[in-house]
Parts: structure tokens; sequence; C-alpha cells
């Protein structure tokens, strides 16, 4: 899901995040197609551990004040905003990590 939760940016083009997602995703259909994969799945230990790195980063930044905005769901969840430069979110998916999925 390209420009999907915590990939918003407030400092950059959303182009060059959606470049890398695509990226990302012809990476893991390569390896798909390679290894003879209908499909994948995040790993569920693996997304917990990325939400719970994200949203303890997010805890240091301006959207996480006391106050309310979109940026935050109605418990002060910060599902969309990055919280880093856009070129660390490029360099974190530039490799496919299969043992971070599951396959069918």
């Amino acid at each position: 899901m390209p420009y999907g939760p915590n990939t918003n940016l407030g400092h950059n083009s959303i182009v060059y995040m959606i470049e890398a997602q695509v990226g990302h995703i012809c990476r893991s259909l390569n390896y798909c197609q390679t290894y003879e994969k209908s499909f994948l799945d995040v790993r569920e230990a693996e997304m917990l551990k990325s939400d719970s790195e994200l949203q303890r980063r997010t805890k240091e930044t301006s959207w996480a004040t006391d106050c309310s905005s979109w940026y935050k769901t109605e418990d002060g969840r910060i599902t969309n905003n990055w919280v880093g430069p856009a070129k660390q979110y490029q360099q974190m998916i530039k490799h496919f990590d299969p043992e971070a999925f599951s396959y069918h």
C-alpha cells in the first residue's frame, strides 16, 4: 500500500517516499516470482517491532504535543507522519528482507 501509515511528510516530497515504496514493492514481487510465491504477508512480529519503534520516535516530535490534530487518533497515536529524514526511510526499505515476510 503506497503512501500508507506513517509515510506522510511535512518536510520533503511525497513523490520521493512513493518512489522508494514502489522500488520495495518491485523487489518483493521479483522475489515472489523467482521463488514461485503467490503472495506475501509482513510477519506480525516484524510489523509490531517496526510500529513500536515508530511510535517511540513520534513521542519526541511536535506532533505528539498535548493538542488535538489530524495527525493523531483519539488515543494519541500518530499514524500519519514519517518521523525522520526521507533518506532514512529510503535506506530502511532499500533492500528486501525475505525473513520479514511469510509466503503463500
